[in-house]
C-alpha cells in the first residue's frame, strides 16, 4: 500500500510558556505505522503500531509563539474494505506542565484522507494431495478474492496445465 505521511505542526500561542508538551497520534484503522518514514521519537503502544496503537511524541517545554512540526507515516493496508471510503485521522497536542491550559479547543484535529477506490484480485490454488503417484488425479481448488476498495469487472483467470500432467474436465464451480 502507499505511504501517507502527516505534517503536525504545533505552537504554544498562550502567554506563558509550557511544559511536559506531548503530541498523541492513534494509528489509523487500515494503516500500520512506519517509524523509518516519521520523525524519530514517536513512540507507539503496542509497540508493533498496527491500527488502533497509540503512538506519543514527548516535546517537553514549549515557548511562546515557536512553532514547530514532526512527520507521523503510515502505511496503507491492502486490506482495506469497500466500506473504508476514508482514512481518518486524529492529532492531539496534550500540556502537563503545572500551568493549567485556557482553552483546549484548538489542542485537536481530524482530517479525512479519502481512500482511492481499486479492486485488489487475490487467487489462491489449493492442490487437495501434497504427494502424487503415477496416473493419479489431482484436483485444485482455485479461489479468486477481491479485497480491494472497489468491485472488479472482466476478471480472467488463466490456469496453466503443470508439466507431466493432463487436464482432466470436472466439474466447474462459479461462486459469486
Amino acid at each position: 500500500g502507499d505511504t501517507l505521511t502527516y505534517a503536525i505542526t504545533y505552537e504554544n500561542v498562550g502567554r506563558l510558556n509550557a511544559s511536559g508538551v506531548s503530541l498523541r497520534e492513534t494509528v489509523p484503522v487500515g494503516t500500520s505505522f512506519l517509524a523509518a518514514s516519521s520523525t524519530q521519537g514517536w513512540n507507539c503502544t503496542p509497540a508493533a503500531g498496527l491500527a488502533g496503537a497509540v503512538c506519543t511524541f514527548t516535546v517537553g517545554a514549549l515557548a511562546i509563539n515557536t512553532p514547530s512540526s514532526v512527520l507521523f507515516a503510515v502505511k496503507v493496508n491492502s486490506t482495506l474494505t469497500k466500506n473504508e471510503a476514508n482514512l481518518t485521522n486524529t492529532a492531539q497536542v496534550l500540556a502537563g506542565g503545572s500551568q493549567a491550559e485556557l482553552s483546549t479547543a484548538n489542542n485537536t484535529l481530524t482530517e479525512l484522507t479519502p481512500v482511492e477506490p481499486g479492486p485488489e484480485i487475490v487467487v489462491t490454488k489449493i492442490a487437495d494431495s501434497t504427494v502424487v503417484t503415477t496416473n493419479q488425479t489431482v484436483k485444485y481448488t482455485l479461489t479468486i478474492e477481491n479485497r480491494g476498495t472497489a468491485d472488479a469487472t472482466g476478471v480472467v483467470v488463466t490456469e496453466r496445465v503443470p508439466a507431466n500432467t493432463t487436464f482432466v474436465e470436472g466439474v466447474d464451480v462459479v461462486g459469486d
